[in-house]
């Protein structure tokens, strides 16, 4: 009995809560009497056993020898690089000191050495940090918690607060917050290559969520490399957000002028057919076989007046627009409202190209020296010019500063669009090939790179790719090897396309409808207050919303109006319609004293913690999966008013645009991430952010070892390559992990 539960749970039982059936089997199995066992707590039996079993198997206790060196090693290694939660933390280090035979100690003492070492990496990551940061730069950085006195607000807190507004003045606005960024992190890059990314992450996180009150009672060491990481990552975020902005607002430029030529065409309609029948009669005489050509005009102006013809044809010719287009030559009236953001534009944001030299890249080069007037227009760059802009853009062999500007304008969206073009600070919009392996690492990884059990299957020197590619040959040279004349008369060749057709609907049966209004009767209509507070009687979530000060702070009904102050803060509908004046918990001065007190970042994680740990005791949970398997979701909605975040999409949202709730969830039905991304078809951009965050929740144990080069990996691939996913209307499983 000892000797199973010691090798698979790493620690010696306590033989007197064994189960009577447990005894019995073992009993048989070894050929004793289950009377045998020795279930006295002061036997020597057991503790001879142990130390049998501890001689023989080569167990030793946590603390002693060599493998408790190379564990602390490991801890260290592993908290250093992967920046994960104590309690995975906990998990993998039981199984890695099940799997090294080393007697497992008390809970309490593992979680004591757990949270010692992720202390002593949490300070190393802080000097690494601090020691980039020169006076000048923690000045700036501390300035951030200084309060505005003409808006009340921290700079911090005003500069994390992103546009909101996809118009050009909302692409003014963003400008001038990255130029304040830009000024707060100062001309100098840090260099965090050797922090772990999750790490650098979880600094930043907690500047952005965090209030400039309670950053300042911190450590100056904590605070200014807190600062530091927030600034670095607000500065690529800045980046982003004014690339989403400029995209929007430079489409919608061409989309107004596109419109406005079709209401000019629908409104003099009527003036077009008129010149059309005209035109026609003229052209039934010239068609006519009966009419001699020396006769041909004195017949056509017996029919129609000169003046009368002449125009119809000036009509037919301004209403279909003889020459450039005339939607282009709309957008070059809006060339006012360019100039509004296209210096700052040149001046705060620096492109690059995948390529050694882009078109796009030269003429914005040329845009910018244009603006300080180093060089004349006559000398821009051609090549990015078009065919179709070309008549707006070369008039009389010279070249045109507003059909120029507009046209590196588009030409910079598409190629923004195509990842052609990247922001050299941005995060989202930046290289694509950052994440990638280098090919100096792939080189000096050597043979083990090329053998990576991911991409190798044992017995194989093939990579899986190869074999895969072999193996699709190798069906193809058999199909055609059974291919038959019936099949080569019915056009059959390998090299045709195959047609699955739709399947035929199968009728739903009775039983299913009556199952599903039986479980809909089971389903009680609630009101959200209620469903909150029932769910705080079974849980007590509730209890996690602390006060600020941290002391026991006693108040009627605070579960009653944290109740109030969720469902106003998830449903966005404010604090008005959940405040009463006949009830004083539900004041309006109250509930903003609890939003104030109670409802912070750290009180919100703490009851989510105990929500998800309820959660997972439930035995229908269990069922479902062990935790370790998740899935990305996207769920689709329709917004009615401008966002920058809303993107058109006619297959979902019709004429309006609309954003996708994309979120990742364990094969246990719990949620550990959720963002609002814009609703367009290049969601898998998207698809492993979650695994960038929460790495140790996806991967099993056994490939845990190298997850964070893996998933920056394929997370830079995936955005260099643009995968495309296609959704369903209520949302679909794109990712399985």
């Amino acid at each position: 009995m000892q000797l199973g539960c010691v090798r698979f749970l790493g620690c010696f039982p306590d033989l007197a809560a064994t189960p009577a059936s447990v005894v019995s089997h073992v009993a048989d199995g070894v050929g004793v009497k289950p009377a045998a066992f020795a279930t006295n707590p002061t036997s020597r039996t057991r503790f001879a056993h142990a130390v049998d079993i501890r001689t023989r198997y080569g167990y030793t206790s946590f603390g002693e020898g060599l493998p408790h060196g190379l564990f602390l090693q490991w801890l260290d290694d592993r908290v250093w690089t992967a920046a994960e939660r104590p309690t995975v933390l906990v998990d993998l280090a039981t199984a890695w000191l099940v799997e090294h035979k080393v007697l497992l100690p008390g809970l309490t003492t593992l979680t004591r050495l757990i949270a010692e070492v992720r202390d002593r990496a949490a300070r190393r990551s802080w000097r690494i940090v601090g020691a980039q940061v020169d006076d000048a730069d923690a000045a700036r950085l501390e300035h951030l918690l200084d309060v505005e006195a003409e808006t009340g607000l921290s700079l911090l807190e005003r500069l994390r607060r992103p546009p909101r507004s996809p118009t050009i003045d909302g692409l003014v606005g963003a400008l001038n917050r990255l130029d304040e960024v830009q000024r707060v992190a100062g001309p100098r890059r840090l260099r965090l290559d050797g922090l772990a990314p999750g790490r650098v992450r979880a600094l930043a996180a907690d500047a952005a969520s965090a209030k400039a009150q309670r950053l300042s009672q911190r450590t100056p060491e904590r605070r200014l490399a807190t600062l530091a990481c927030f600034a670095d990552r607000l500065l690529a975020e800045a980046h982003d957000d004014v690339i989403d902005v400029l995209l929007i607002v430079v489409h919608d430029l061409a989309s107004r002028s596109e419109r406005a030529v079709e209401r000019d065409r629908m409104r003099t309609l009527d003036q077009l057919d008129a010149a059309a029948l005209v035109l026609r009669t003229a052209a039934l005489v010239v068609l006519d076989p009966d009419v001699a050509d020396a006769d041909l005009r004195s017949a056509i102006f017996g029919l129609t007046a000169r003046e009368e013809l002449q125009r119809a044809v000036d009509v037919v010719g301004e209403l279909l627009g003889a020459g450039p287009d005339q939607a282009l030559q709309r957008l070059l009236a809006r060339y006012p409202h360019v100039r509004r953001f296209l210096p700052a534009l040149l001046d705060r944001v620096r492109f690059a190209s995948v390529t050694a030299s882009h078109p796009v890249i030269a003429a914005l080069e040329h845009l910018r020296a244009l603006e300080t007037g180093a060089e004349k227009v006559e000398a821009a760059p051609r090549s990015v010019i078009t065919e179709a802009w070309r008549p707006l853009v070369v008039v009389d062999g010279r070249v045109d500063r507003r059909g120029y500007t507009l046209c590196v304008l588009d030409r910079l969206r598409l190629a923004l669009r195509r990842r052609d073009v990247y922001v050299v600070d941005g995060d989202r919009w930046g290289d694509p090939r950052r994440l990638l392996v280098g090919p100096a690492t792939w080189k000096s990884v050597g043979p083990q790179g090329h053998a990576h059990p991911r991409l190798t299957r044992p017995g194989s020197v093939l990579p899986r790719s190869s074999r895969c590619r072999a193996r699709r040959r190798l069906l193809c040279r058999r199909r055609r090897r059974r291919q038959g004349p019936d099949d080569v008369d019915r056009g059959v060749r390998a090299r045709d396309r195959v047609h699955v057709a739709h399947l035929d609907r199968l009728s739903e049966p009775a039983s299913t409808s009556d199952l599903r209004t039986h479980t809909h009767a089971l389903l009680p209509e609630v009101e959200l207050p209620e469903l909150l507070l029932e769910v705080h009687a079974w849980t007590g979530f509730l209890d996690e919303f602390t006060h600020a000060s941290g002391a026991a702070i006693r108040i009627q009904d605070l579960a009653l109006i944290v109740c109030a102050v969720l469902v106003a803060q998830a449903c966005n509908i404010g604090y008005r319609p959940v405040a009463r004046r006949d009830d004083p918990a539900l004041t309006a001065a109250r509930l903003e004293w609890v939003v104030a007190n109670f409802v912070r970042p750290e009180t919100l994680v703490a009851a989510n913690n105990r929500l998800i740990a309820y959660h997972q005791t439930i035995d229908l949970t269990r069922r479902w999966g062990s935790g370790e398997i998740a899935s990305a979701d996207g769920l689709r909605f329709v917004v009615p008013v401008r966002s920058v975040h809303a993107g058109a999409n006619p297959h979902y949202f019709g004429t309006g645009r609309g954003v996708t709730y994309y979120n990742w969830s364990s094969d246990q039905f719990t949620s550990w991430a959720a963002i609002v991304i814009p609703g367009t078809m290049r969601d898998s951009q998207f698809i492993l952010d979650g695994l960038l965050d929460n790495t140790s929740v996806l991967q099993p144990r056994e490939v845990m070892a190298d997850t964070a080069a893996d998933s920056y990996l394929i997370h830079g691939l995936f955005r260099l390559l643009g995968f495309q996913f296609s959704f369903c209307a209520r949302g679909a499983s794109v990712a399985r992990a």
